[in-house]
């Protein structure tokens, strides 16, 4: 192969790579449908949700963050996910800074052990990401 070859290639590569990058920016950004959310599912859980007086007064300072996705809709449809799945205490966390886009997916409080075990049991569910936090 000559080097007029190679180079070609290169850039032929580079400009589908490019190509392909910018198609996934685009399917990112665009606004997902608005729907109508229950208020319920989008903050901290509280005891009338079904979770423990102890969890939602308590917690002493460890949560587990499940996800993290660019809109309401998607980080809600998780929660509620979790929340039939006996997490009761799940929920999402909007954007906390004005320049922030990230809408969060929390379960807890929890003490550190049981949050050990809140991650293990999500991990080996086949849940990648999971991350241990301490409450903010």
């Amino acid at each position: 192969m000559s080097n007029k070859s190679v180079v070609a290639i290169f850039i032929i590569g580079v400009s589908l790579l490019l190509a392909a990058f910018w198609a996934g920016l685009k399917v990112t950004r665009e606004p997902a449908a608005v729907t109508q959310v229950d208020a319920k599912t989008i903050g901290p859980p509280t005891a009338a949700d079904g979770a423990s007086a102890e969890t939602v007064t308590s917690g002493s300072g460890y949560v587990v963050l499940v996800g993290t996705f660019g809109s309401a809709e998607k980080a809600d449809q998780l929660t509620a996910e979790l929340r039939r799945k006996s997490y009761k205490s799940a929920y999402t966390q909007a954007p906390v800074r004005a320049d922030e886009t990230l809408y969060r997916v929390f379960i807890g409080p929890y003490e550190k052990a049981e949050a050990d075990r809140v991650a293990n049991e999500l991990t080996t569910e086949g849940r990648k990401g999971v991350m241990i936090r301490p409450q903010s």
